[in-house]
């Protein structure tokens, strides 16, 4: 029973990082990412959210897990492309849960440890 609370609790706290993680895409690859960052970030700002500013959309503008380069990059295009709303004052991509599921799942089995969380 408490595996299975703390596989739930993980998986919220990741799904959070992700969004915020995945919510613009690295703009130090050559694959597009850059321009899926200015996209995501254009949404996220024309949501007008009250705590959402260009300079933290574009600080978001990494992966810092190299190994999940393809996830990221996928839930980056997907982001760059959503539509937003605001949730507690914040932009939040609509339409890509499973694309930040993916990157959240391939970001947790770094920090596994060899509970499997999968």
């Amino acid at each position: 029973m408490k595996t299975k609370s703390l596989r739930r609790a993980v998986a919220v706290a990741a799904l959070s990082l992700a969004a915020s993680v995945a919510s613009c895409s690295s703009s130090s690859t050559n694959n597009g990412s850059g321009a899926n960052c200015s996209q995501a970030c254009a949404g996220a700002l024309a949501a007008h959210c009250q705590n959402d500013t260009q300079a933290t959309c574009m600080a978001k503008c990494q992966n810092p897990f190299p190994s999940c380069q393809a996830q990221f990059d996928t839930a980056a295009a997907c982001i760059a492309a959503a539509s937003w709303i605001c949730v507690a004052g914040s932009a939040k991509p609509q339409g890509c849960d499973a694309q930040q599921l993916a990157y959240a799942s391939c970001f947790l089995r770094t920090f596994d440890g060899g509970f499997g969380l999968d």
